[in-house]
């Protein structure tokens, strides 16, 4: 999806999304950088396609690697080509290369933007053409695409779409966890516990971090199934929770979504190794090191299994750091909490995460 100042990149199975990336380039930003005022020539547009080619290389190993059987253009840039392109009598079902590399080269002809006279081309689309036609020939290029076809649906369907799924509370997953819950009869008044105290973190943080109603929701699940492993072992738990959220099928999550619900459960205690976090297209690092944080605390201070255990708390944030205030005279009676604390506190500094806990007894931590 070419849009004025940005390219919409999605691969999707059914209604899900499997990856997804905006690329900063753009039909308005491209036609301001490389071709102003509407001039065209060959330089311009070799220009133009290599800054897009740029553009897609951080994208391009994990969208092939997802790979498709179709591929899609939708809006008002890939409309237009696909239009001239019909015009032209060269093709009127998809677009291919060699379409976009001879529409290059009969644009080319024209010195100016403002003098095309193709059919298919309104005028309010003739200083655009140029830049989105090289925005998706670097498209073509770097993801190897044989051949697109044009669909009228775009972002305003899928905004509709799942609001009519909010209206009417019907989220897939929440069906899934708790059906893995059963399976695996994993202990709920210890979830609700984990759950409720991961909850009151997230509220105190979740401006500070810009954390989403969605990422609340993921840490929600990972409260719920992070015990599963005890089905395999308890030693070790973390490691088989993960094995089996990686291998089973859980409908209503996309690959990135359960990909990220086994990594927080891997890591939920114990060390975390930096370099076995794995590398999202939808989640940057900070955004899961601090859902990790957050999950990991909650296991941490419910770890006596009792609902009258924790006082109440206050949590504040900042960029790879969170302040954990307890009653000073409540923690100084809890010897083995504290030097639990003590040891998330170096855990989390070798991820350069800092935990400040106020008041915190010093204790021998080996």
């Amino acid at each position: 999806d070419i849009g004025g100042g940005s390219t919409e990149f999605a691969i999707g199975e059914g209604l899900q999304p499997l990856r997804l990336s905006s690329r900063n380039m753009g039909c308005v930003s491209y036609g301001q950088s490389h071709f102003s005022q509407g001039k065209i020539s060959s330089r311009r547009f070799e220009r133009a396609i290599l800054q897009a080619e740029q553009e897609l290389e951080p994208i391009v190993s994990s969208f092939r690697t997802a790979g498709w059987q179709q591929a899609v253009g939708t809006s008002g840039t890939v409309k237009t080509i696909k239009d001239v392109i019909a015009g032209l009598g060269w093709n009127s079902t998809s677009l291919r290369l060699n379409d976009l590399t001879a529409l290059k080269r009969h644009v080319l002809q024209y010195d100016n933007a403002s003098e095309l006279e193709l059919a298919g081309l309104t005028d309010d689309r003739k200083l655009l053409l140029c830049p989105g036609l090289a925005i998706l020939i670097g498209a073509f290029n770097m993801l190897q695409i044989d051949e697109m076809v044009y669909v009228d649906a775009a972002l305003r369907e899928g905004v509709l779409y799942e609001m009519s799924e909010r209206l009417q509370h019907h989220d897939i997953r929440e069906h899934t966890i708790s059906s893995m819950m059963r399976r695996y009869t994993v202990d709920d008044a210890q979830t609700q516990r984990v759950q409720h105290t991961a909850q009151a973190l997230f509220n105190q943080v979740q401006t500070a971090w810009q954390l989403t109603d969605d990422d609340g929701l993921l840490l929600s699940f990972a409260c719920r199934v992070y015990e599963i492993g005890l089905h395999i072992n308890s030693s070790g738990i973390q490691k088989h929770s993960a094995y089996i959220l990686q291998n089973a099928n859980l409908p209503g999550f996309n690959q990135e979504q359960q990909q990220l619900l086994a990594c927080l459960v891997r890591f939920h205690r114990r060390k975390i190794r930096a370099d076995e976090l794995p590398i999202f297209s939808l989640y940057q690092l900070p955004q899961v090191i601090n859902l990790l944080v957050l999950l990991r605390l909650a296991v941490l201070l419910n770890q006596k299994r009792r609902d009258d255990f924790i006082p109440q708390f206050t949590a504040s944030a900042s960029a790879q750091q969170l302040q954990l205030l307890l009653p000073p005279e409540w923690l100084t009676q809890q010897s083995v909490l504290s030097a639990d604390l003590q040891l998330e506190q170096k855990a989390l500094k070798k991820i350069a995460f800092r935990l400040d806990c106020p008041g915190l007894p010093e204790t021998i931590v080996y």
